[in-house]
This record gives structure tokens, C-alpha cells and sequence, in this order.
């Protein structure tokens, strides 16, 4: 995936001495979604599409797991994911596997205090 996250604001950020943000560190987690799904939703094929965390973003463990996302159009984020929870959650179990599910459920449950540039490294990995 480190080959996706091209030479960016961050490159020219950090070049300055500036400090890493958690802004910065969504921007690429949502770039490498879009590119993971090929830009496109993933229930309907439809674009422009939004990246979407399967279990929110609040859980800063599972914040910038690729694993925790998926790319929606508008219509499928915010009248399926967002208003018909249940029925989402069973169709993201269908998609990506109850096991891969479990695992993201469980380590979303995680506290994680780490820097965020050890977040960024493991965007690159």
C-alpha cells in the first residue's frame, strides 16, 4: 500500500517541520480506501463514492485499519450505513467474512495510545 500514498501536502508538511494531524493521517486512510475499491461503491459500483469506516471512526484503534473500510456512493453511505444499521451489518458480514468482522469488532474494543506517526507507518506497510 506505501507505494499509494504518493508525494503529498504531508511530504511538503513534514518537510517544514510540521506536525503530523489526525486530519493528515484520514486524508491517506480514505485515499487508500478509494484506491482499495477501485473508487467505486462497493454494494453498487457507482462513483463519485465516499470512504466509509464499518465501525466508527471513534475507535482510534480501528481508525486507520484498512480493513475498517469500504467505499459507498452517497446513497448507499447515508440511506443504508448510516439509517439502516443492522441491515449494513449483515451485509458487510456477507462481504468481507463474519471472521474478518469479529477481528475488526475486537480490536476496534482496543485503547490505542501510540503516535500518530506510528499510525502513518503502518498506512505505508
Amino acid at each position: 500500500m506505501a507505494k499509494n500514498i504518493k508525494k503529498t501536502k504531508l511530504s511538503k508538511k513534514k518537510a517544514k517541520g510540521k506536525k503530523l494531524t489526525i486530519k493528515d493521517l484520514d486524508k491517506i486512510w480514505a485515499n487508500l480506501i478509494h484506491n482499495k475499491y477501485d473508487n467505486k461503491c462497493a454494494i453498487c459500483g457507482a462513483t463519485p463514492c465516499q470512504a466509509h469506516h464499518i465501525f466508527s471512526r471513534t475507535y482510534r484503534s480501528t481508525r486507520w485499519d484498512l480493513d475498517n473500510g469500504i467505499t459507498l456512493c452517497y446513497r448507499h453511505h447515508f440511506h443504508f450505513a448510516h439509517s439502516k444499521f443492522e441491515e449494513f451489518r449483515d451485509w458487510v458480514i456477507e462481504y468481507i467474512g463474519e471472521e474478518t468482522y469479529n477481528k475488526i469488532k475486537q480490536q476496534s474494543r482496543l485503547i490505542l495510545k501510540e503516535p500518530l506517526e506510528d499510525s502513518l507507518e503502518k498506512l505505508k506497510s
